[in-house]
């Protein structure tokens, strides 16, 4: 154990704290320090439990640590029913990947914890996929409270994986690219079909050395063109069997990867487990399939031809997936599919899956006439990649946005900038919406680019074409404002935008 993994343990033990947070980034052995906690504290005579938003993490948490887990929707339905039969004076609560926990459930689980006298662990990490639901608690609770911290990556076997990881994580994505330039492992393609194409013939190749390997994609859709394309390549290359069992139009066959899309405690599978078939079985329609762990699962007919309540297959071919579902996967090698819809968590979750190596694939981006530069295409296209990906999607809590605090001070002057550009925070509904994506646009550019000014938003137009393009764009959102308002006033930093 190392020295931040034995710190969280004593702390965890020893604070006493009824709320506790830990932030841990991925690959940092945030689930085996968790295990000698629940260790230290069974042979103390408490009683341990374990919550996750997923299903099938709550497995893997339950496998990896020893910790009786179970789903935090499956979790509340009990404390509902029965909360005294859960949650006691002598009961710890462990929330994993409490980052994807919204802020009502996460509300509820409190309220139980504290009415039981309970201890809960909120485990997580704020720079990894953030809530579906309204969120931004993990986050706002890890920068007010003093949360143990874990800051050892120890999945990454390459100093230069680790490096990039560092860089991402802190918002150095310009740095982070280079690193993985540098290394080979960005690769620009001129067109879609051109990722596609080797995306799928390098997956195939860690394939055929038995690594476990996957592809990573935005959209269910580029998943399952990923999914369609590598299948049809092994099976050309003999690796998957040409016979096999039809299910809702795909044919699942000795040798395919697969995942699972449905929970059946009974069959030992939940929503996103991964595994390969082993036999394939057409007279009873059924199929074993082995896991990453070496253990097998036979699968009856009557379980895999099943759908979702989505109307999605209970069992679906597993060579590609989303991000979502591989979040707090670990693998051999990862293949990332970057297209125009990714932002700065989904890329800090894919690239942090893979032990030995990850590579990622991009469209080179289309410039518009003004994007060109003297600095060459190559250099404008290495940026524009650069701001696409530089987009977050973190959420926060209200106390921590913009819309009331901080607006209502703008309207006394103490947040002169933001009076300045925008003038009071407008009574109407919705000018008020776009008041706030205003502000809250002045105050990001403000962050990134160093802008103390008290009274100009947005300082004068930088020099750098990536700095002038957000400073244009902040500029336009004022604009917009301004003309949806109806006030008449053009304002912003006092330079106007044709």
């Amino acid at each position: 154990m190392g020295a931040d993994q034995a710190q969280m343990v004593k702390r965890l033990c020893f604070d006493g704290a009824a709320i506790q947070v830990v932030v841990g980034p991925p690959g940092t052995g945030k689930t085996f320090a968790l295990a000698a906690a629940r260790e230290a504290w069974e042979q103390s005579g408490f009683k341990v439990l374990g919550a996750l938003v997923a299903r099938r993490a709550a497995m893997e948490l339950t496998a990896s640590s020893g910790i009786d887990a179970t789903s935090v929707a499956a979790l509340l339905a009990d404390l509902r029913q029965a909360p005294g039969e859960l949650l006691d004076a002598e009961t710890v609560l462990v929330v994993d990947e409490a980052e994807m926990l919204g802020t009502r459930p996460l509300d509820e689980l409190v309220r139980h914890t504290n009415a039981a006298g309970a201890k809960l662990v909120l485990v997580g990490d704020h720079a990894q996929l953030p809530e579906i639901d309204a969120g931004g608690v993990f986050r706002a609770l890890a920068s007010r409270t003093a949360a143990i911290r874990l800051d050892v990556n120890r999945r990454q076997e390459r100093e230069a994986d680790r490096e990039l990881l560092d860089l991402w994580r802190s918002g150095q994505l310009r740095q982070a690219l280079s690193v993985a330039v540098d290394g080979g492992d960005l690769v620009m393609a001129p067109t879609p079909e051109d990722a596609y194409r080797q995306i799928v013939s390098d997956y195939c190749a860690a394939h055929a050395t038995g690594e476990d390997a996957v592809m990573l994609a935005p959209s269910r859709a580029e998943v399952a063109h990923l999914n369609r394309l590598a299948r049809g390549t092994l099976l050309e290359a003999g690796r998957v069997d040409a016979s096999g069992i039809e299910v809702h139009g795909r044919t699942f066959a000795s040798g395919d990867r697969i995942v699972v899309r449905r929970n059946d405690r009974r069959l030992g599978v939940e929503n996103g487990t991964r595994g390969h078939v082993v036999a394939a079985d057409p007279k009873s329609q059924s199929l074993t399939i082995a896991l990453p762990d070496g253990t097998e699962r036979a699968l009856p007919s009557r379980f895999i031809h099943l759908r979702t309540r989505s109307g999605r297959s209970a069992v679906e071919h597993g060579y590609a997936m989303t991000a979502h579902l591989a979040q707090g996967m670990t693998t051999d090698r990862t293949f990332v599919l970057g297209s125009e819809t990714i932002y700065r968590e989904w890329g800090y979750v894919a690239w942090s899956r893979a032990r030995r190596s990850t590579r990622f694939y991009a469209v080179e981006a289309e410039l518009e006439d003004e994007h060109h530069t003297a600095a060459g295409p190559s250099n404008d296209r290495f940026g524009e990649l650069v701001r696409r990906l530089d987009r977050s999607e973190a959420q926060q809590v209200g106390s921590d946005a913009l819309p009331d605090r901080r607006a209502d001070a703008a309207k006394h002057g103490r947040v002169i900038h933001l009076h300045e550009a925008l003038g009071p925070r407008p009574p109407k509904f919705r000018h008020r919406r776009r008041w706030d994506r205003a502000a809250r646009r002045i105050e990001r550019f403000r962050a990134r680019h160093g802008i103390v000014d008290p009274v100009d938003a947005l300082g004068h137009e930088p020099a750098g074409r990536l700095e002038r393009l957000a400073w244009r764009t902040a500029q336009r959102e004022i604009q917009r404002y301004h003309l949806e308002a109806g006030d008449g006033r053009s304002r912003g930093s006092g330079r106007s935008i044709v």
